[in-house]
């Protein structure tokens, strides 16, 4: 029933993002949008979405916030062709196991655009563009393995002197298939819009994006994306050693490369990411670099005692879930998670699964 479910969810929110995001006459792109934020994403481009397990979670798939444990946040900055930057701020926080919410800060700005009074060679004047995006994202994991997740977009832009203002909506679907495999559905840009001091509307074209991921083993995975009229991407990340992490990401004919660095210090993990891409305007190459941080939390543990003579353990919170392995009476485990009366231990080395919760007795250590 649950499994028929989640089939119909991910079969309603294609037809829907496809139908919303081909029947449509909006001409303004969001930049945002299209650009994306944050160098690991970066490389990775629309394939990300299925991945989305970071502080960049926000932007590229709000339901991914919904996987994430512990209370994260980075920044991100980019110093593009003719005068652009862009920035990016993000924080995550779990409100519990179930729910998690963001808060995040986009920003692109574009100096000294020559204006011009006459038909002249020389500019008479210089001014500057700026468009700022402040979203709020809730994320809720309806089952297990299934999360949905939202971001309120309030957007502003001032373009020399004259202001605008409005807001728009992000929508997006996470699906775990197995402990290897992800599956990501975003719908962009719905009903965003900029409402101008002189009166005139823009609305922004929606984009939709769908992803697999696949994780080979602990040290690498590959993702694909598909986005708008068959944009395709791929991408794939590699952990050489304990430290380094090599990417490389193609979309629109264009490669993109990174790296990225993690260090465990006190109690925060560092993470230090790099992307290189050549630009599709220029021939010149954009870098962007970011800086995000894990937060470790210092919570008691919880250890599980089986109060049976044997207790099947299982893949997922479920009697119809595979048996996986068999525990015994007066054994005690560390507890990963709970899911209403199952619990998630940690047994036999480094293999997880699952047991019924009125069987086992649990205390905080």
């Amino acid at each position: 029933m649950k499994r028929k479910l989640i089939f119909n969810l991910i079969i309603f929110f294609n037809v829907w993002l496809f139908l919303s995001a081909s029947a449509q006459t909006e001409k303004k792109e969001n930049f945002f949008t299209s650009f994306g934020v944050g160098a690991r994403a970066y490389v990775l481009k629309a394939s990300f979405v299925s991945i989305a397990n970071d502080y960049t979670a926000t932007h590229w798939n709000p339901a991914g916030i919904a996987f994430l444990s512990k209370m994260q946040g980075g920044a991100m900055h980019s110093k593009l062709s003719f005068n652009r930057q862009i920035g990016f701020v993000s924080l995550i926080v779990p409100i519990d196991e179930r729910n998690k919410i963001g808060l995040s800060w986009k920003g692109f700005l574009v100096n000294e655009i020559p204006g011009r009074t006459s038909n002249t060679l020389t500019p008479d004047y210089f001014f500057n563009n700026i468009e700022q995006a402040f979203v709020l994202t809730y994320a809720r994991r309806i089952f297990y393995n299934l999360s949905v997740g939202i971001n309120m977009d309030f957007l502003h832009q001032s373009i020399n002197n004259v202001n605008a203002g409005g807001w728009g909506l992000d929508v997006g679907l996470m699906y775990q298939l197995n402990r290897y495999t992800k599956v990501g559905l975003v719908l962009y840009d719905y009903h965003s819009h900029l409402k101008w001091a002189t009166g005139h509307t823009d609305y922004f074209k929606k984009v939709g994006r769908l992803a697999f991921s696949y994780r080979l083993n602990s040290y690498s995975l590959m993702a694909a994306g598909i986005e708008g009229d068959n944009q395709l991407s791929a991408g794939s990340e590699v952990r050489l050693m304990k430290p380094l992490v090599l990417r490389m990401g193609w979309q629109d004919k264009f490669l993109s490369l990174g790296m990225g660095l993690k260090f465990n210090i006190s109690n925060m993990e560092l993470n230090f990411n790099y992307a290189i891409t050549n630009h599709r305007l220029t021939d010149q190459l954009s870098h962007i670099f970011d800086l995000s941080v894990v937060f470790q939390s210092k919570r008691k543990f919880r250890l599980a005692t089986i109060k049976t003579g044997k207790l099947n353990v299982r893949s997922g919170p479920g009697f119809n879930y595979k048996k996986v392995g068999v525990v015994k009476k007066g054994q005690r485990f560390l507890v990963l998670a709970k899911r209403s009366k199952w619990i998630k231990i940690k047994y036999a080395g480094k293999k997880t699964g699952w047991i019924k919760k009125d069987y086992a007795s649990i205390r905080n250590t």
